[in-house]
């Protein structure tokens, strides 16, 4: 019997008129060549970055170096060196490096535009990689689909544990002889939790986090949901069809477990506005 979590196929996104989402993230990484001194190396790195430049650059003008950059590349694989985005402080924004990629949106997320972007992302950096001659396209060795969300805590929840408990469905429960040591406080004033499995659509993994964190100025608990691909698990999608049929499959599960962690008084306070497959 296959013990793997399924998910939902052609469950139906939904959008919320106060997400509590704070980004959403599509990275991949691609194998590097092995440099004479054993050091790994993007041999098209930065010239593809430019020819992805070249390509999106009416979407995203705007091009930021970043403080991973001053680094040399033998040193920074797989770090993004490069942010593009359509202007100052604006997303969303695509990120490149030595063997790396990613896609980030924040409060403007909405499904159909984020997987249009993506798919589009994949097509134009293997274009661009390859090369007007024709090359190599990259071979992708990591596809990593991963939301992160942050629910307030507002001075009425002191207690982390009870706050998942009670509004995310989800316990901890230390043995009884721990928290009523003489000395220890019962309240829990911290939690950094993570749960991981193993996935059959997609093949990979996936993995429920929390951890305690801010929002704003705000005190919150960070929920992380992210489904991989590496070669570890199973095949990572190589050409634009598969991986948009593998962002789909990763979407899926992730809004399966998103919607019920947070039924009930959660789900309601976000105004449930559309349940539509494009907005």
């Amino acid at each position: 019997m296959n013990s793997g979590v399924r998910g939902t196929v052609g469950a139906m996104p939904r959008q919320f008129a106060k997400p509590p989402l704070v980004e959403a993230i599509v990275e991949l990484h691609w194998e590097l060549s092995k440099a004479s001194d054993g050091t790994l190396e993007d041999p098209r790195y930065p010239l593809f970055a430019g020819a992805l430049y070249e390509r999106l650059n009416q979407s995203y003008p705007f091009v930021e170096k970043l403080a991973a950059s001053e680094v040399p590349d033998k040193f920074t694989p797989h770090v993004v060196k490069l942010r593009a985005r359509r202007g100052p402080n604006q997303w969303p924004v695509y990120q490149v490096g030595p063997g790396v990629c990613t896609l980030n949106f924040t409060k403007e997320y909405h499904w159909g535009a984020f997987s249009k972007a993506a798919a589009e992302l994949h097509t134009e950096l293997s274009e661009a990689y390859a090369g007007r001659s024709g090359g190599d396209r990259p071979r992708f060795t990591m596809a990593q689909l991963r939301y992160l969300n942050a629910f307030p805590m507002d001075r009425e929840w002191s207690d982390s544990l009870k706050f998942l408990k009670d509004r995310l469905h989800s316990e901890f429960r230390l043995p009884e002889s721990v928290t009523s040591l003489s000395g220890v406080r019962a309240d829990s004033t911290h939690v950094d939790l993570a749960v991981q499995f193993r996935l059959d659509r997609p093949v990979g993994t996936g993995l429920i986090k929390f951890t305690n964190g801010t929002e704003g100025k705000r005190s919150a608990l960070i929920g992380e949901l992210h489904v991989k691909s590496d070669p570890s698990t199973g095949d990572v999608p190589q050409d634009t069809s598969q991986f948009v049929e593998w962002l789909e499959q990763g979407h899926n599960v992730i809004e399966t477990w998103f919607l019920e962690l947070i039924k009930g008084e959660l789900h309601q306070s976000y105004g449930d506005i559309e349940h539509a497959a494009n907005r």
